[in-house]
């Protein structure tokens, strides 16, 4: 086998144990909130939203990473809530899985400048692990190949804060705080309800106004995943209003990354951003593309 089937075979057999640590940790992250926190739905300067985010990991290795996801929000007119959605599939090795999600978020007003958002998410995971995904294996008979085909599909639930302000936002959410995990593919066997393994994720930003055409966005992550280290990743963006961005994030995981965006029209904005690393002597790098779209009275009658 070449050493790219080998990892791709490695990386597949954890994430049978570890993919709860493995959220889509993608870039784009302060425009893509909705992914990790159900209370940042409706948070966006627009009312009615939709994202659409590729992510191609490690490209050129067998079996590497790839993950799609949309989200969707809508923010209710002179009421204090707001719905999301999100439909995750991401396919990586002989593992294949499905996030089907719903949000809601309630909004308190703590002053005329400031808000807390209050979020709850719902709906479940599906999750396959199958030899029958990958291109080459020795022995397609062998009763320990056979016996690694695992499906299952899993309630999944989770809760989340933020706070924000018209140039301010901070949120902490627990993406997958409840969920079901009786074949222990997350590693949760033998432990209690409130000692299972759980994501967390704090995601914070600010909007620097230099002048009436330029702009900063300094944002920051962090996630934390129970038996392995802190993750945080810090970006910096330069936007010449409603034309053009470019950025860079520094990721403490030794992965860092450039990224560019323009507003192709009032309604539509593309970014891309390509990541870079280096591990195990081989070139880890990736490619993430994100097409926003504002939907606000698109299907209003004229």
């Amino acid at each position: 086998m070449s050493r790219y089937l080998l990892l791709s075979l490695f990386f597949a057999g954890m994430t049978l144990v570890g993919r709860a640590q493995q959220m889509p940790l993608v870039t784009n992250f302060m425009f893509n909130q909705l992914i990790y926190n159900p209370a940042a739905a409706g948070m966006q300067e627009t009312q009615f939203n939709a994202n659409l985010v590729s992510r191609f990991q490690w490209t050129g290795m067998n079996g590497a990473p790839v993950t799609n996801m949309f989200w969707a929000d809508y923010r209710f007119p002179a009421k204090k809530m707001a719905l999301g959605l999100n439909v995750n599939y991401d396919k990586f090795g002989a593992n294949r899985n499905t996030d089907l999600l719903l949000n809601y978020a309630y909004y308190v007003p703590l002053s005329s400048k400031w808000k807390l958002s209050m979020g709850l998410r719902m709906g479940f995971t599906s999750a396959r692990f199958s030899t029958a995904y990958l291109d080459r294996v020795w022995d397609q008979g062998d009763p320990v190949v056979e016996a690694s085909n695992i499906s299952a599909t899993m309630p999944k639930a989770g809760a989340g804060f933020q706070l924000s302000a018209r140039n301010f936002y901070a949120g902490f959410s627990a993406p997958d705080l409840i969920m079901s995990d009786k074949q222990n593919l997350y590693g949760n066997e033998g432990k209690p309800f409130f000692s299972k393994k759980r994501n967390y994720m704090l995601l914070a930003g600010y909007r620097i106004r230099l002048n009436d055409s330029y702009k900063l966005y300094p944002n920051i992550r962090f996630s934390y995943f129970p038996d392995s280290k802190v993750r945080a990743d810090l970006n910096l963006i330069f936007e010449i209003t409603d034309y053009f961005w470019a950025g860079a994030t520094y990721s403490s995981y030794k992965s860092h990354a450039l990224m560019a965006g323009t507003h192709i029209s009032s309604r539509v904005r593309f970014a891309y951003a390509y990541e870079f690393k280096r591990d195990l002597g081989i070139n880890l790098n990736t490619h993430e593309i994100n097409l926003m779209l504002n939907l606000d009275g698109l299907f209003r009658k004229k």
